[in-house]
């Protein structure tokens, strides 16, 4: 853990918000990328880590070892991801919700039909095709793709080689850009 991300963890377990912001903006990408991994599906992966995210602060005083944060949010994000596992479907049933019935963004902006049900088309395909890859490199692909990590980064949080990082981000994204390109009715390039 590099010194800036232990400060802002031990300033957060003092209570500073700011520095609990900074550090959801540093570790949200990989924590979604994790979770993205494990339920496959994005509306529940970002449902998932704003519900980490606020055990996390809530329980922050519990974290004796600050370096020990990467490990303890991920622990966090699997109880998550079992709470998940273990309710009932009632999320299925909101899904088939009238669309007069869903009220506008809070921030005023104008839904788009077409493009909200396109990103829904593009997100179920990335979730199909990536449940049968190996785990291990589809959390590598979402470590890349979503959270932005770079190839290091990737094989640190894994615990592999940085070779091996490498090798299964670039294999996966290839397999995946040539599955959507064969799914969503384009021919491979």
């Amino acid at each position: 853990m590099e010194k800036e991300e232990r400060d802002l963890v031990e300033r957060s377990i003092r209570g500073d918000r700011d520095a609990f912001a900074a550090l959801y903006e540093r570790s949200f990408g990989p924590v979604y990328a994790f979770v993205v991994s494990e339920v496959s599906d994005f509306d529940e992966a970002r449902s998932i880590c704003q519900e980490t995210f606020l055990r996390a602060w809530n329980g922050l005083k519990g974290l004796k070892e600050p370096a020990a944060f990467g490990g303890w949010i991920r622990t966090i994000a699997r109880n998550e991801i079992s709470r998940f596992r273990a309710r009932p479907q009632t999320r299925a049933a909101a899904r088939n919700v009238p669309i007069e019935d869903v009220a506008e963004p809070a921030d005023g902006r104008a839904v788009d039909p077409a493009g909200a049900a396109a990103q829904r088309e593009f997100e179920d395909a990335v979730r199909d095709e990536l449940r049968d890859s190996p785990p291990v490199q589809r959390e590598a692909v979402l470590l890349r793709v979503l959270a932005g990590l770079e190839y290091n980064e990737i094989a640190t949080r894994l615990d592999i080689g940085l070779n091996q990082a490498k090798g299964l981000v670039i294999r996966g994204v290839a397999k995946l850009a040539d599955r959507l390109e064969r799914r969503l009715g384009k021919e491979p390039s």
